[in-house]
Protein backbone atom coordinates (compact mmCIF):
# COMPACT_ATOMS: atom_id res chain seq x y z
CA UNK A 1 0.00 0.00 0.00
CA UNK A 2 2.62 2.21 0.70
CA UNK A 3 4.25 2.01 -3.03
CA UNK A 4 0.25 2.79 -4.03
CA UNK A 5 0.62 5.96 -2.30
CA UNK A 6 3.88 7.25 -3.52
CA UNK A 7 3.48 6.12 -7.05
CA UNK A 8 -0.32 7.88 -6.78
CA UNK A 9 1.64 10.96 -5.15
CA UNK A 10 4.41 11.15 -8.29
CA UNK A 11 1.96 11.23 -10.58
CA UNK A 12 -0.53 13.51 -9.08
CA UNK A 13 2.56 16.12 -8.59
CA UNK A 14 3.78 15.27 -12.36
CA UNK A 15 0.03 15.97 -14.15
CA UNK A 16 -0.08 19.49 -11.67
CA UNK A 17 3.56 20.64 -12.53
CA UNK A 18 2.81 20.03 -16.42
CA UNK A 19 -0.68 21.78 -16.33
CA UNK A 20 0.51 24.57 -14.38
CA UNK A 21 3.32 25.39 -16.70
CA UNK A 22 1.16 24.56 -19.75
CA UNK A 23 -1.01 27.94 -18.59
CA UNK A 24 1.64 29.51 -17.82
CA UNK A 25 3.40 29.21 -21.36
CA UNK A 26 -0.24 30.20 -22.81
CA UNK A 27 0.05 33.34 -20.66
CA UNK A 28 3.01 34.03 -21.91
CA UNK A 29 2.83 33.75 -25.75
CA UNK A 30 -1.23 36.03 -25.13
CA UNK A 31 0.91 38.79 -23.50
CA UNK A 32 3.72 38.35 -26.10
CA UNK A 33 1.75 38.22 -28.99
CA UNK A 34 -0.53 41.49 -27.62
CA UNK A 35 2.62 43.35 -27.22
CA UNK A 36 4.08 42.40 -30.94
CA UNK A 37 0.42 43.40 -32.30
CA UNK A 38 0.61 46.52 -30.56
CA UNK A 39 4.06 47.46 -31.71
CA UNK A 40 2.90 46.51 -35.43
CA UNK A 41 0.13 48.89 -35.14
CA UNK A 42 2.06 52.00 -33.87
CA UNK A 43 4.87 51.00 -36.97
CA UNK A 44 1.79 51.46 -39.30
CA UNK A 45 0.64 54.58 -38.40
CA UNK A 46 4.09 55.84 -37.64
CA UNK A 47 5.32 54.57 -41.06
CA UNK A 48 1.60 55.49 -43.19
CA UNK A 49 0.42 58.71 -41.20
CA UNK A 50 -2.13 59.35 -43.85
CA UNK A 51 -4.52 56.36 -43.76
CA UNK A 52 -7.02 56.01 -46.44
CA UNK A 53 -9.17 55.29 -43.44
CA UNK A 54 -10.18 57.52 -40.58
CA UNK A 55 -9.88 55.95 -36.94
CA UNK A 56 -12.52 58.00 -35.72
CA UNK A 57 -15.11 59.64 -38.21
CA UNK A 58 -16.03 63.21 -37.39
CA UNK A 59 -19.69 64.07 -36.42
CA UNK A 60 -20.12 66.81 -38.08
CA UNK A 61 -18.83 65.82 -41.89
CA UNK A 62 -21.10 64.24 -45.21
CA UNK A 63 -21.29 60.78 -44.94
CA UNK A 64 -22.17 61.81 -48.72
CA UNK A 65 -18.86 63.28 -50.01
CA UNK A 66 -16.72 59.87 -50.42
CA UNK A 67 -19.30 58.85 -52.48
CA UNK A 68 -19.29 61.93 -54.81
CA UNK A 69 -15.20 62.10 -54.61
CA UNK A 70 -15.17 58.12 -55.44
CA UNK A 71 -17.53 58.66 -58.36
CA UNK A 72 -15.16 61.75 -59.93
CA UNK A 73 -12.23 59.37 -59.71
CA UNK A 74 -14.13 56.39 -61.85
CA UNK A 75 -15.24 54.19 -59.35
CA UNK A 76 -19.14 53.42 -59.26
CA UNK A 77 -21.73 53.11 -56.39
CA UNK A 78 -21.48 49.47 -55.98
CA UNK A 79 -17.56 49.71 -55.95
CA UNK A 80 -17.75 52.17 -52.94
CA UNK A 81 -20.42 50.22 -51.23
CA UNK A 82 -18.68 47.24 -51.57
CA UNK A 83 -15.39 48.85 -49.81
CA UNK A 84 -17.49 50.29 -47.28
CA UNK A 85 -18.73 47.41 -46.47
CA UNK A 86 -15.37 45.71 -46.37
CA UNK A 87 -14.27 48.59 -43.93
CA UNK A 88 -17.20 48.44 -41.79
CA UNK A 89 -17.03 44.62 -41.31
CA UNK A 90 -13.01 44.53 -40.52
CA UNK A 91 -13.51 47.78 -38.14
CA UNK A 92 -17.43 47.83 -37.24
CA UNK A 93 -19.74 49.74 -34.37
CA UNK A 94 -20.00 52.61 -37.46
CA UNK A 95 -16.45 53.58 -35.69
CA UNK A 96 -15.03 54.68 -39.29
CA UNK A 97 -15.45 56.65 -42.18
CA UNK A 98 -14.15 56.82 -46.11
CA UNK A 99 -12.19 59.56 -46.85
CA UNK A 100 -11.12 58.59 -50.08
CA UNK A 101 -10.19 55.68 -52.45
CA UNK A 102 -7.81 55.34 -54.43
CA UNK A 103 -5.77 52.44 -56.26
CA UNK A 104 -2.60 51.44 -54.56
CA UNK A 105 0.94 52.21 -56.10
CA UNK A 106 2.93 49.33 -54.62
CA UNK A 107 3.84 46.75 -56.99
CA UNK A 108 3.45 43.06 -55.46
CA UNK A 109 4.54 39.57 -56.98
CA UNK A 110 1.48 38.44 -55.89
CA UNK A 111 -2.35 39.20 -55.70
CA UNK A 112 -3.69 41.28 -53.10
CA UNK A 113 -5.64 38.02 -51.57
CA UNK A 114 -2.95 36.30 -51.77
CA UNK A 115 -1.23 38.94 -49.55
CA UNK A 116 -4.18 38.83 -47.43
CA UNK A 117 -3.86 34.96 -46.86
CA UNK A 118 -0.85 34.88 -46.05
CA UNK A 119 -1.24 37.68 -43.69
CA UNK A 120 -3.94 35.94 -42.28
CA UNK A 121 -2.41 32.66 -41.66
CA UNK A 122 1.14 34.09 -40.87
CA UNK A 123 -0.54 36.77 -38.02
CA UNK A 124 0.40 36.77 -34.33
CA UNK A 125 -1.95 34.95 -32.28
Amino acid sequence: MDNFTLCLTVVITGLVVVFTVLVLLICIIKIYSAAVSKGLKLAERRKNPKLLVAEKAQPGESESEPEHQAQSSGETEEIVAVIAAAVEAVYGDGAVEIKSIKKSNTPSSRPAWSMAGIYENTRPF
